[in-house]
């Protein structure tokens, strides 16, 4: 499997980024789930693009608890309920937008699942490796992201089984990150416009290794 690794001085040779989805822990326990550019820390703010998002699901996996309650806030999303300690997803739209949103937060020590969301990275048996799925099958084509504590990037092959092995030198919160185009049926005359764009992510943090001593700070949008 090929594996390039880039620090943040390069991502300027990397295919632009997108904004996305991602869940954290929150300090007030619960989390937190931000729309943004993980890789930058760059953070969309209300008002402004964060209000065109809209969670159509939050729920915990490992409970029967239906509907995870969440709030509005300036800087994301906040769940209320389990945090860290749960393995989570939430499915979101945003108006005007031809994406669909997936994240899903997985608890440490990190264990096999399966897929919950149309597109999903999920942890395997296998130390480091991960499974991604697309409607419930493995996506063999692609590339995955790796966002360390330190913003240091990974970017990685999806193999043949749909699987990614990833490095996880320090400790704190890793957030995976891969997309898909579903075409529509028939085709558009544009391309661009053909099909929508399945973005996902999987966030976990691990208390193993060092920390990374001089994390960035998050960015946010002007309003």
């Amino acid at each position: 499997m090929k594996t390039v690794l880039a620090l943040m001085t390069a991502l300027a040779a990397l295919p632009a980024a997108a904004h996305n989805l991602w869940l954290e822990p929150a300090e007030a326990g619960g989390l937190h789930l931000r729309y943004g550019e993980p890789e930058i820390r760059l953070l969309e703010r209300s008002p402004g693009k964060l209000d065109a998002l809209e969670p159509q699901r939050a729920q915990v996996l490992d409970r029967n608890s239906g509907a995870l309650p969440w709030r509005r806030a300036e800087d994301g999303f906040v769940l209320h309920g389990p945090g860290a300690e749960a393995d989570t997803v939430v499915e979101a739209r945003a108006s005007g937008a031809r994406s669909r949103y997936y994240a899903r937060h997985a608890a440490w020590p990190l264990k096999a699942a399966q897929p919950a969301m149309a597109l999903d990275i999920v942890p395997t048996a296998e130390a480091g490796t991960f499974a991604v799925f697309f409607k419930g099958a493995p996506l063999t084509q692609g590339t995955l992201k790796v966002i360390a504590p330190s913003l240091w990037l990974q970017v990685h092959d999806i193999d043949e089984r749909g699987r990614v092995r990833i490095h996880m030198p320090w400790r704190g919160l890793y957030v995976l990150d891969v997309d898909t185009r579903e075409p529509s049926p028939g085709g558009a005359p544009d391309p661009r416009q053909d099909g929508v764009v399945h973005r996902a992510t999987l966030s976990f943090s691990t208390p193993e290794g060092p920390a990374f001593e001089r994390p960035q700070p998050a960015q946010f949008t002007a309003h």
